[in-house]
């Protein structure tokens, strides 16, 4: 017995290098931190220079509370790591194939890690007046060292020091958020706000057409209409403090739920002179959408990027519903087949077909997730549930899996 027990030993102290040793994120290197980790809190710090020649610096004060005695390792891809002090002492700074390791000497029950780094750019998606980070699914390692792993969420703290004349905006907020939620935008933005239903909405926006402008009204009624709806149908308030859009020119996706800061493409939320029943339907339904993650996805978060559907799924069938209320003379049943049932039989024909949930050994793949299974296959699935289960039902399960894992 002692020698078989020996061998798993070795064996375990071998899977832990062979983690470590490993690109990216690995699912196995995930759950080990999941077991050890508790109560991160990133407080940072970035300077973003005036020109984009020059690197953006960070400082981070990483504060954690570990289980076991065994190390730590954190995820970093940026430029360069300068300096790493543990609980006050100095640190080797070296990062491997992706990866800094605290060593378990240094290392306490309650721990507070200091250290320098130089960012890569790639997350920052940086242009001469203003920058925005997008680090879904798994790039906020390469902006500044973190556990990048979306169940270990923590509260972060931000101070940014930008070129004079810029304004900013993030997700730092006090509720818990995975590392790919969080969020900052910075630069030469208008801004408005305003109050509905006792709730300030904010906008940051570049565009400068007098009357696409004037459609900000639009936009902030639809926002709340959304709000109003999702706290109904689910009986719970908006999970965060704050709500802020940011409208970004050639944004890169429709918009992504950062809370706080929901980041939305300009040339669908800023409609043309006369715009169709049709842009309009889709301005609302990305607003929508965003604003469902805030409950789907943003407090209900998917252990691991194999449940991306999860969150997605639900935000788009959510907007649905609320677009039904709001364009009752649009034929939505029709609209549904055409958006969804084609796209989702294009690829479920093929040999190339998937389970709408799929295996994700390592974060580093998670962008490969996306496709017509997840955003078509997963709403025909959820629309033929609730046709099952009736919608009274349906919204009784949904209320009851928002509330226990909330």
């Amino acid at each position: 017995m002692q020698k078989v027990l020996s061998i798993l030993f070795l064996s375990f102290l071998f899977d832990l290098v062979a983690v470590a040793a490993e690109k990216g994120v690995p699912q196995e290197l995930a759950e080990q931190r999941a077991a050890q980790i508790e109560n991160p809190v990133y407080c940072l710090r970035f300077t973003i220079p005036s020109s984009r020649k020059e690197a953006v610096k960070g400082h981070l004060r990483l504060l954690f509370d570990r289980k076991g005695k065994a190390d730590v390792t954190l995820d970093f891809q940026g430029k360069s790591l300068t300096s790493v002090v543990v609980n006050g002492k100095a640190c080797e700074a070296s990062v491997t194939d992706e990866h800094i390791v605290l060593p378990k000497r240094l290392l306490k029950r309650h721990n507070v890690v200091e250290m320098d780094f130089v960012s890569a750019d790639t997350p920052l998606n940086r242009n001469e007046e203003y920058l925005y980070t997008l680090f879904v699914p798994d790039h906020a390692h390469a902006a500044f060292p973190c556990f990048d792993q979306p169940d270990l969420k923590a509260r972060f703290q931000l101070q940014l020091s930008v070129p004079e004349g810029w304004t900013w905006i993030s997700s730092t907020l006090n509720e818990p958020i995975p590392t790919y939620l969080f969020s900052f935008v910075s630069g030469r933005f208008n801004e408005q706000r305003k109050t509905i239903d006792g709730r300030e909405l904010r906008l940051l926006y570049r565009e400068t057409n007098p009357k696409k402008v004037a459609q900000l009204d639009d936009i902030f009624s639809e926002a709340a209409t959304a709000l109003r709806w999702l706290e109904d149908y689910t009986d719970i308030p908006l999970p965060f403090r704050a709500y802020g859009l940011v409208v970004l020119p050639g944004y890169q996706f429709g918009g992504m739920e950062h809370p706080g800061a929901i980041q939305l493409r300009d040339n669908t939320v800023f409609l043309n002179e006369n715009p169709t029943l049709d842009d309009r339907l889709r301005r609302f339904e990305l607003i929508a959408h965003e604003t469902a993650h805030m409950w789907f996805g943003d407090m209900v978060t998917m252990k691991w990027f194999n449940d991306v559907w999860t969150k997605e799924v639900f935000a788009g069938y959510m907007a649905g519903k609320m677009a039904r209320q709001q364009f009752p003379h649009i034929n939505h049943d029709l609209n549904f087949l055409r958006a969804y049932q084609q796209g989702a039989l294009a690829t479920d024909r093929t040999a190339g077909t998937h389970p709408i949930q799929q295996p994700l050994p390592n974060l580093n793949t998670a962008g490969l997730l996306y496709g017509n299974i997840i955003y078509d296959k997963s709403p025909v699935m959820m629309r033929k549930l609730e046709q099952l289960m009736g919608p009274d039902a349906f919204q009784r399960g949904v209320r009851a899996y928002l509330k226990k894992y909330a």
